[in-house]
């Protein structure tokens, strides 16, 4: 369960929920029973030296099926090669004191719940496998309280220095960049990076400029503005899944570098709650910050930035993004996937679907009476500095999303849905519903770039859209797409009421006309699941759970 703590946070959840009274849909996933017993092994020691990873297979199909709802109760876990338990009464009461550095494959370290946070900085490298990751696992308590590690005041953990993780030369520029920190280690080989890794059943926080932690040396040190709670060098194939991410600069954060070492490939962010991070004035932190190959972003919570922080609510510098089943309180940006800035030689843009990207199922709310206010523009896909030639100049799929747009003229005259830099960006629209509440303009589309030319909003099948005002800086492609009559209607909770123009209106998949590129999955691309939330004031607990009806409009089938 994620509990909110910060009063605003508390505010502002409790008044987005109590727009929320979705019907409770079933769990049928299987979870795990919890174990009879729990081992305890010996400490870790000290792995190999790690070599060269070698590059991922990049031909399988993308993204992965949606499974059953990921959110089960965090229970202990017992690991394939070793199980180690941390907390109150267990054979390592802290964090500060286990040896992280040291987790090998089919390793699972068990975090138990305790009244007074952990205040360590953690650093991993993990080597596991598909078959073995390696597992950091949150364990609630009776009352479903999870874990809570803080980088406020926090201690280096001893192995960190023991091992002079800090002391490379990169070990010392990610020094004060996070309260987890994802890297090699001081020996290991240039080419080596943390792979399969899961982090899941957290609180993490207090990776913020405001805050203070000792560092490996003793000296008492302040986090960068440019801090996360979870930050990542390099990694392959990383889970950061049902966690509550808050009070950082970043929520995560995942580098991405010009050269195969440096490029980080399939990071998943699943059924997690990120709020309130962000930096006052600065537009460069955000709640999720993912760089590399093909990320999915799949039954999030992804809420406001902390107050005045202009940062976006997701942000994606990568190949083959995949935003599904979220709901997503828009900031500077809602969804913002722009190119890559790695060198146009990386392996970024050798993937096959860098110029592509898919956004559907989503419950997208730009709201401009909330705290940190809303977006003039919270669609944006391709790029947003001045190398056209690296934009993703291709299409972006936006298919059975429910957005709601809430502005006044006296808070925004005129906004724009979406935002295509340049001639070379498509958005294909099938079976959304858009609605506009306010006096502000609602324009379909703007363009941030310089060059003077505008992308093509292309709809196709079914949408029932609010009337968009004629300024549009794009090109409204409209010869494949119908349009509902009238001004969409949606209950409280944004689901469709009874007599609804919308039921049944949804089409075919994929949307007409389009083919998708290999490896890209259209049998894995279509919805099958939608975004749950449960209604309650005082918890958020982002899943997704099976779509009964896939044929109405919007991200919310009826009833």
């Amino acid at each position: 369960m994620l509990t909110v703590i910060s009063p605003k946070a508390g505010m502002l959840a409790a008044a987005l929920l109590a727009t929320f009274s979705l019907p409770a849909i079933a769990d049928t996933a299987t979870c795990p029973a919890a174990p009879s017993s729990v081992p305890d092994s010996p400490a870790p020691t000290i792995p190999p030296v790690g070599k060269a990873i070698p590059a991922p297979d990049l031909s399988g199909a993308w993204p992965s099926l949606a499974g059953l709802p990921p959110r089960c109760p965090a229970i202990p876990l017992v690991g394939s090669h070793a199980t180690y338990n941390i907390g109150p009464g267990k054979t390592y009461t802290d964090l500060t004191s286990f040896p992280w550095l040291n987790l090998k494959a089919g390793d699972v370290v068990n975090i138990y719940y305790s009244p007074t946070p952990y205040a360590t900085k953690i650093a991993l490298r993990p080597n596991g496998t598909p078959a073995r990751p390696v597992i950091i696992n949150g364990v609630a308590d009776s009352k479903g309280r999870l874990p809570t590690i803080t980088g406020v005041n926090a201690v280096t953990a001893k192995d960190a220095i023991k091992q002079k993780f800090y002391e490379s030369s990169g070990g010392q520029l990610i020094e004060t960049g996070g309260v987890i920190v994802i890297f090699k280690g001081y020996n290991d080989a240039y080419e080596y990076k943390a792979t399969n890794l899961t982090i899941q059943n957290l609180r993490i926080t207090g990776g913020s400029e405001v805050n203070h932690f000792t560092d490996h040396a003793g000296m008492t040190r302040t986090y960068d503005a440019f801090s996360a709670g979870i930050y990542v060098v390099k990694s392959q194939y990383l889970t950061v899944q049902n966690d509550e991410i808050f009070g950082n600069g970043l929520g995560v954060f995942v580098n991405n570098k010009d050269d195969l070492p440096g490029t980080s490939y399939f990071t998943v962010v699943r059924g997690s709650y990120f709020h309130d991070n962000g930096v006052d004035g600065d537009d460069h932190e955000h709640n999720l910050y993912v760089q590399g190959i093909r990320t999915l972003y799949e039954g999030n919570y992804i809420g406001q930035l902390m107050a005045n922080a202009p940062g976006s609510a997701l942000k994606d510098r990568g190949s083959g993004p995949v935003v599904r089943y979220n709901t997503i309180i828009s900031a500077a940006r809602a969804v913002d996937l722009v190119e890559s800035q790695s060198d146009p030689s990386s392996p970024t843009f050798a993937d096959p679907l860098y110029n592509y990207g898919w956004v559907y199922g989503n419950l997208i709310i730009d709201d401009f009476s909330l705290p940190d206010g809303g977006s003039v523009d919270p669609i944006h896909w391709g790029g947003d500095q001045y190398g056209y030639s690296t934009y993703h100049n291709g299409p972006a799929y936006f298919y059975d999303n429910t957005v709601i747009i809430k502005a006044t003229r006296a808070q925004a005259y005129h906004l724009a849905v979406f935002d295509l830099a340049t001639s070379q960006q498509t958005m294909v629209v099938s079976n959304n519903i858009i609605v506009h509440t306010g006096t502000s303009q609602m324009n379909a589309c703007t363009n941030s770039s310089t060059d003077g030319t505008m992308g093509t909003l292309k709809f196709v099948d079914a949408n029932w859209t609010a009337p968009f005002y004629t300024y549009n800086q794009c090109t409204l492609d409209k010869s494949k797409g119908t349009f509902l009559a009238g001004k969409p209607v949606l209950t409280p909770d944004y689901r469709l009421p009874m007599g609804s123009p919308a039921i049944g209106k949804g089409s075919g998949f994929p949307p007409a006309g389009v083919t998708f590129p290999a490896p890209a999955s259209a049998a894995n691309l279509k919805v099958t699941e939608q975004y749950k939330l449960k209604p309650n004031a005082f918890t958020v607990e982002p899943a997704y759970a099976a779509r009964a009806n896939v044929k109405d409009l919007g991200a919310f089938p009826y009833p």
